[in-house]
Parts: C-alpha cells; sequence; structure tokens
C-alpha cells in the first residue's frame, strides 16, 4: 500500500520522541552518531511535511529531503542490531515496531 503525506506524517511524527530516547539509552559513541543522524534527517523531512496544506495530505508521499532517501539502510541496521544499541526492553519493543513502519514509508 502507498503512504500518503498524512501517514509518513504521523508515522515520523510519532517515531522521533523514540529515536531521541534511544539517543540517550545508547551507550556506544557510534550508536548515538548513527541514531543522531537518524533523528537529524527524520526531523528536517516532518519540518517539510509539516508544510504541506492539510488538503494535499492524501496524496502519495514521496520523500522532500533528498539525504532521507539514503536513510534506508540505516534504518535497517538498527532495525536488525536493536537489541544490542538499546537495553530498556519497553525502549527497544516500541522502537521496533515504529521502526518497521518508517522502513516501509522508504521502501
Amino acid at each position: 500500500m502507498t503512504a500518503t503525506i498524512n501517514r509518513a506524517t504521523v508515522d515520523i511524527d510519532e517515531i522521533l520522541p523514540m529515536i531521541n530516547n534511544a539517543y540517550w539509552e545508547a551507550s556506544n559513541q557510534n550508536h548515538k552518531d548513527l541514531i543522531h543522524n537518524i533523528c537529524w534527517l527524520l526531523t528536517m523531512e516532518v519540518i517539510e511535511l509539516h508544510k504541506v496544506s492539510v488538503q494535499d495530505g492524501h496524496y502519495k508521499y514521496d520523500p522532500v529531503n533528498d539525504h532521507v532517501r539514503h536513510i534506508l539502510p540505516e534504518l535497517r541496521w538498527l532495525s536488525e542490531h536493536l537489541s544490542k544499541v538499546i537495553c530498556r526492553t519497553e525502549s527497544r519493543l516500541a522502537l521496533g515496531q515504529q521502526l518497521q513502519k518508517v522502513i516501509d514509508l522508504f521502501n
């Protein structure tokens, strides 16, 4: 199913606080760098999406920011290695579910 602009906005809005928590829970500097990059790119994307008129929210979603188009490998890596990056079970489970939604957006 093709994602709409509204769906993309909601999914990215929902993952941002989880990504922020993951940053603070990550104990490895390389993991923090990866998460920070993901957070920054998704934030830039959602800022642009919030500029879209509510009347246009039903249109097909295409990434607005060119850099966010290249985030998929990082999202997949984080999803596959979540248990090594985030120790708290609650944070890991919530982020894992939301990560899959965002990965699906960029597929």
